[in-house]
């Protein structure tokens, strides 16, 4: 893995996110630009930690609009990946994921001035504790960009055979819009953001 100091230079031009949850099973495609600003190639890495228990059995990524095949690293393998960056950003946030399976894709080089799009798709089951079931995206990633996400926007489509009754995020402020009892649509923009907490999402 390329040394870290090599990615900064990168900013993140756009970050788009959106979920189709039917009951407890979650769909989420992620997009993301990254654009190098700089006058030489550089090199790197795409890291992703894994939510809680995401199944990966619909796992798709394209870079570019092309297939890209995606390494997935169990716990036990991704925590030293974590470590190393910790160590070289001195910053030991990024160890509240070390836990967790993670994503990895050589998605550069990318050329001086030159834009990378990435798309991603998985599945996952969502947990339930007494009827209230959680989502939950890594957004605290975006802290390690060189610059703040230009572009972020996230949306959920919620749908439950059970009435929806309460709908909150204790992590971000969302708009909320209910479709009668079993439907609604969950949502946030921001711009030149830089998170430093995940998403959560109750309901």
């Amino acid at each position: 893995m390329p040394p870290i100091h090599a990615l900064a230079p990168i900013e993140i031009a756009y970050h788009k996110v959106t979920a189709r949850v039917a009951d407890q099973v979650a769909i989420t495609t992620i997009e993301q630009e990254f654009y190098n600003p700089n006058a030489s190639r550089l090199e790197g890495t795409f890291l992703l930690p894994v939510p809680r228990g995401a199944q990966l059995n619909k796992f798709t990524m394209e870079i570019d609009g092309k297939k890209a095949e995606a390494e997935l690293l169990a716990a036990d393998k991704a925590r030293g990946i974590y470590e190393d960056i910790v160590r070289s950003m001195r910053d030991p946030a990024l160890l509240e994921y070390a836990g967790r399976d993670l994503f990895k894709v050589r998605i550069f080089p990318i050329e001086p001035h030159e834009k990378k799009r990435i798309t991603l798709s998985y599945q996952q089951l969502l947990t339930a504790d007494s009827g209230l079931v959680a989502y939950e995206y890594p957004l605290g990633t975006e802290k390690f960009s060189a610059a703040p996400v230009k572009s972020f926007s996230m949306k959920l489509e919620l749908e439950s055979k059970r009435a929806l009754k309460s709908i909150y995020s204790p992590s971000h402020t969302v708009e909320i819009k209910r479709y009668g009892g079993h439907k609604a649509t969950v949502g946030f923009e921001a711009r030149d953001a830089r998170s430093d907490a995940d998403f959560r999402l109750y309901f």
